[in-house]
């Protein structure tokens, strides 16, 4: 695997401490990185335009003289439009702008003399291993299902979908591709290339943080007081809000409260953990997976409670966690549903 990184650095003994790393980095590893260099803005600006980067390391103060922080203009520019992780590596960090703070694993900032580069590039190899970059960029698997779905499905329904905003002007033509569109994105990511089912991981259950502003079936809440947990099940068409119905029907979301995951499997067999994990043991409980996103636990249908609506918008006493995804949370809904609609056979003297 090649990695292509870019700095963007005017001074020519910094360029040259990364020089150094990057080759001694390419003769331990098989990963091989490939360095370019930009000494100024105007360089930085047109080689992130014309070139496909995997990572960059960027200083603030790339100009001589420069005091206000040009590097600034090129983190920008990549957090707008690019997508591949980001090294700040400067000795004027409060030089950086304030929508440029918010660090995280693609984003980091270092003080001058602070950076090990051999941990840098071995933190962008592994970013780069997850296969991300090539998923995310202009060059990846999701740019390619697009150009399918738009030569393969999008010319089949263009036709009528021009007709229908001739006739109703006002409808949003736009987010109704958008929604067909990540449809048919979903379908091909869930095939191989031999055409059968992709396993699933346990990080694809949550989303977080919410997408939605308001509350919807399927989010996790917390009890900002007892930190417990609990998940709404009300149906979407109760929540729903549009332009000519601003508040939703309900007043009040029904809650199935998340058990602690070694409440409900302690004492139990293990080959009854694994039944409850799968959801074939008790229909009363749900598994939902632990993952860097969300503790997990099990729904517990008979623990059932109503909160107001209200409550949870104001974050008084509730706060939105985070949100289960879609295909996981039709399954939720409809154990759910099962669970209060089975009827058990009356006993016979």
């Amino acid at each position: 695997m090649n990695i292509n990184l870019l700095i963007v650095e005017n001074e020519e003994p910094q360029r040259k401490l990364l020089r150094d790393a990057v080759e001694i980095f390419n003769k331990k590893n098989e990963t091989q990185i490939i360095l370019d260099e930009a000494g100024g803005l105007e360089e930085g600006l047109f080689k992130i335009r014309t070139n496909n980067y995997d990572g960059a390391f960027v200083d603030l103060r790339i100009e001589q003289n420069d005091t206000i922080g040009l590097g600034n203009e090129i983190l920008k520019e990549i957090k707008q439009k690019l997508r591949f992780p980001v090294r700040v590596i400067s000795g004027h960090l409060g030089d950086l702008e304030p929508e440029l703070q918010n660090e995280n694993s693609l984003f980091k900032c270092y003080n001058r003399g602070d950076e090990d580069y051999d941990i840098l590039l071995n933190e962008l190899k592994d970013i780069c291993s997850t296969g991300i970059i090539g998923i995310l960029n202009n060059r990846g698997l999701i740019e390619n299902n697009i150009s399918l779905i738009f030569w393969n499905h999008i010319s089949a329904i263009l036709p009528e979908m021009i007709e229908y905003k001739k006739e109703h002007t006002e409808f949003n033509i736009e987010k109704v591709l958008l929604r067909y569109i990540s449809t048919h994105i979903q379908e091909y990511l869930e095939i191989s290339i031999d055409n059968n089912l992709e396993p699933l991981h346990s990080i694809e259950f949550y989303i977080k943080p919410p997408i939605k502003e308001k509350v919807f079936t399927g989010d996790i809440i917390k009890f900002i007081d007892s930190k417990n947990y609990g998940i709404i099940l009300t149906p979407a068409c109760d929540l729903a809000t549009d332009e000519l119905r601003t508040k939703p029907k309900a007043k009040y979301v029904t809650v199935a409260c998340i058990y602690d995951y070694s409440t409900v499997i302690n004492g139990r067999k293990p080959e009854d953990v694994e039944k409850l994990e799968r959801n074939n043991l008790d229909l009363k409980y749900h598994f939902l997976p632990k993952t860097i996103l969300f503790q997990g636990g099990f729904i517990n249908f008979q623990h059932i409670i109503s909160v107001p609506i209200k409550e949870i918008n104001e974050n008084t006493k509730f706060e939105v966690e985070c949100v289960i995804t879609n295909p996981f949370r039709k399954d939720i809904i409809s154990r759910f549903s099962n669970y209060f609609s089975r009827q058990g056979q009356p006993a016979f003297e």
